[in-house]
């Protein structure tokens, strides 16, 4: 069966069943149909789903996978999603939340209503999903910290960024300038007007499974860095955007208690390090279990390549997920 039979009946505009729009740019290797899956029964989703679609054919959806898609092509994710919006005049305004992820993320849908509930509760104006250590990541703040709900910070990794409608609306002018995908994490933090207004979910831990700068969307680029962060680079300038380090201004423990990070961490820092080990290599099991199928996910504690299971429709032609030899271990910086 092709990938277009399993596709349901088409809608080209959100679906706004739900108050929360999750808005994705996918390839032919999206990771989206994890977003169905984790469900207790009884148990949906909080939000629809949106894919701005940029493979060959269509987005791989079984008919139990309620959303709207449309045929975008086109390179880069905000830019695209500026075009999307203004091209096709999709209307937002029935959304209180809005969620930018790659498609290169296992998300279950448990975990994205999680991810909109907090960022609600704490009237957040963007917030951002953690990392598990056992998938790729490049910056050790985002990290998901055991004991912790969420962290306050000042930028955030735009992996999946969930922005409130009108932080939505400031930053959406800024979506087709270019270096914007790499830099909107500078701008974001520039236009936040709360102390506590950016913040990354502690609670939401999700699995990176493509190594950084490897993507569809770069085309098989060899200087990436030197062009996209020229270009980000920039357009900070231009605009007057400080390029700040990441800093942690504040957290929220799992009773929902303000906590400061550094004393949290400077009492228990031993056995968080190891919770943190022990959990991540639970969830890469927990989400073995899902579906059949085979993964390879990179552990960093030593740095190596471990098995896991998900979906056999997941299975393209990315090495990560076929299992192929990979050349070298991804770097990690931070």
């Amino acid at each position: 069966m092709s990938i277009a039979s399993c596709t349901p009946a088409r809608s080209e505009t959100p679906l706004k069943q739900h108050k929360n729009l999750i808005l994705l740019r996918g390839g032919d290797r999206s990771y989206h149909p994890t977003f169905f899956s984790g469900f207790e029964a009884g148990e949906g989703p909080n939000w629809d789903l949106h894919i701005s679609y940029f493979g060959e054919t269509a987005p791989y959806l079984s008919q139990a996978m309620a959303c709207s898609w449309t045929m975008d092509g086109g390179k880069g994710k905000f830019g695209s999603i500026h075009r999307l919006i203004e091209g096709r005049n999709l209307d937002l305004a029935h959304y209180d939340y809005i969620a930018c992820p790659d498609d290169d993320l296992i998300i279950t849908g448990p975990q994205w209503n999680t991810l909109f509930d907090l960022v609600r509760r704490f009237d957040l104006e963007v917030g951002g999903v953690s990392l598990n250590p056992f998938g790729y990541w490049e910056f050790n703040y985002m990290l998901s910290q055991p004991g912790l709900l969420l962290r306050y910070t000042n930028q955030i990794e735009p992996f999946a960024l969930v922005f409130r409608r009108d932080m939505f609306k400031t930053v959406f002018p800024y979506m087709r300038m270019k270096g914007v995908d790499w830099g909107i994490e500078h701008i974001v933090g520039h236009l936040c007007t709360h102390p506590k207004g950016l913040a990354v979910i502690d609670a939401v831990d999700v699995f990176h499974t493509r190594m950084q700068r490897t993507g569809e969307l770069y085309g098989g680029m060899k200087n990436v860095d030197e062009v996209f962060l020229g270009e980000a680079v920039a357009l900070h300038q231009r605009l007057g955007v400080v390029r700040r380090p990441p800093q942690i201004l504040g957290a929220v423990d799992k009773n929902g208690r303000d906590v400061n990070p550094r004393d949290f961490y400077r009492t228990i820092r031993p056995a968080l390090r190891a919770l943190r080990k022990w959990r991540g290599l639970r969830k890469v099991t927990s989400l073995s279990e899902i579906d059949e199928g085979r993964v390879v996910l990179r552990a960093p504690y030593p740095m190596r390549y471990r098995g896991a299971r998900i979906s056999p429709s997941l299975r393209k032609a990315d090495p990560i997920i076929s299992g192929a030899p990979v050349a070298s271990p991804p770097s990690k910086v931070g």
